[in-house]
């Protein structure tokens, strides 16, 4: 896989910096394999059949401190796709005529494709959670910029496809969780719980790009 600078594709300075920074302070440590870092343990501890409650996934999104942050440079966070979907989902986000609470609506009911796309990868039938599993798993090895990206999709693949009528608690509607969303409808939803999604659902979209970036241009390896 071929090795390219940060400046060789147009990605937003904000997020290679992140990218840059966690690889950096993984490589510190005598280990090399990623899977031995307490980043895969943080990823091993999401279990999309209990409850998940925001302030156990924050880390996800610990480098945006508001919205603004996540917008800076996401137009050209798409651009290495450079498909259908990703040209229809930015027409969404920076749309000015759709509400937040339908914005949410459409955006969580492509994610999935987003993440076949960002993967490079054709889902089969086992359900979204294993695909993604099957297809990330298997190539973790080193601590690289394609391996944390990895990581940061199968964290987020299975929160937001996570098992809500499998939890025990009443669901924290401040996170995007696709199926009980599209079953049961964003109705009920208050105000301040979709402003805080749509936050998080952002955060989570900005990180599964430049997850995939990284995997498709090998960068920070």
């Amino acid at each position: 896989m071929q090795n390219l600078s940060i400046f060789d594709i147009n990605i937003s300075s904000k997020l290679t910096g992140i990218f840059e920074q966690l690889q950096s302070t993984l490589r510190k440590f005598d280990f090399s394999d990623i899977k031995e870092k307490e980043l895969y343990s943080k990823v091993q501890s999401i279990n999309p059949k209990q409850d998940i409650v925001l302030e156990d996934i924050e880390w996800l999104y610990e480098d945006y401190e508001k919205l603004s942050d996540v917008f800076d440079g996401l137009d050209s966070d798409f651009s290495f796709l450079d498909s259908e979907l990703a040209n229809y989902l930015k027409k969404i986000i920076y749309s000015r005529n759709i509400a937040k609470r339908e914005k949410i609506v459409i955006l969580i009911s492509h994610i999935e494709k987003l993440i076949e796309e960002c993967l490079d990868e054709s889902f089969g039938k086992s359900g979204i959670k294993q695909e993604v599993k099957n297809a990330i798993n298997s190539k973790l090895d080193k601590v690289t910029g394609a391996n944390i990206g990895r990581c940061y999709i199968l964290a987020i693949t299975n929160i937001v496809f996570a098992r809500t009528d499998a939890f025990n608690d009443e669901i924290d509607k401040r996170i995007p969780f696709r199926n009980h969303i599209l079953h049961n409808g964003i109705y009920q939803y208050s105000d301040s719980e979709i402003s805080q999604m749509y936050f998080v659902l952002l955060s989570f979209i900005k990180n599964i790009l430049i997850g995939g970036w990284a995997i498709k241009y090998g960068a920070f390896d």
